[in-house]
């Protein structure tokens, strides 16, 4: 029953779509915040604390906050963008826009991703950095030479942990759009909670 049915189908889908879109975006986001933020400065461990934050922020208010955020008539983001003169969208009313809206809301909690990130920056040896600088080597060389090598555990340790994180959404969906419209963000744990 549960292959026939049309529903769980599309949950699979709209989840699939979720996480292809969120996740890699998501470690991009947490590794440049990473990059940016490694240098040991007062500004930039307040910085850090700031981008922190969202990840222990309980994720019903995160969402209310953003359903207003994201709201069609009274919603900031489309306030900013009327006043560049365009016409927001209707974002968790518009299933062609909703998923970009939960996509959007997922790099509000990238947090955690950017501290696991900042921890393995710290812990590389920076005698390599500087003997590829002396060598020549610009800083693009150098993160993609020696930075993401020496990183490639911690991605693939933040791949899966976010691929899994995102399997898993439901607060999101169940307190912005409860699954709508029709089933464009009815994702996986969502579905299996209304079902059972």
């Amino acid at each position: 029953r549960l292959l026939a049915d049309t529903t769980f189908s599309a949950s699979l889908r709209a989840t699939a779509l979720y996480a292809v879109g969120s996740v890699p975006l998501g470690l991009a986001l947490a590794l440049a915040l990473a990059l940016l933020l490694r240098a040991q400065s007062r500004a930039a461990s307040l910085v850090r604390t700031i981008v922190y934050l969202p990840a222990i922020v309980s994720p019903v208010i995160v969402a209310c906050v953003w359903r207003f955020l994201l709201d069609a008539e009274q919603g900031w983001l489309n306030g900013v963008l009327l006043q560049c003169g365009i016409h927001g969208p209707a974002w968790l009313r518009d299933a062609s826009t909703v998923t970009l809206a939960f996509i959007g809301v997922s790099l509000w909690s990238v947090g955690a991703q950017m501290l696991v990130f900042l921890a393995a920056l710290q812990a590389l040896d920076p005698a390599l950095e500087e003997a590829a600088r002396i060598d020549g080597a610009g800083p693009c060389a150098r993160l993609r030479h020696i930075v993401l090598p020496s990183l490639s555990p911690v991605v693939l340790f933040n791949l899966v942990t976010g691929t899994i994180a995102a399997a898993q959404i439901f607060t999101q969906p169940y307190v912005m759009t409860q699954g709508g419209p029709g089933d464009a963000s009815r994702y996986l744990v969502l579905y299996l909670f209304e079902t059972a």
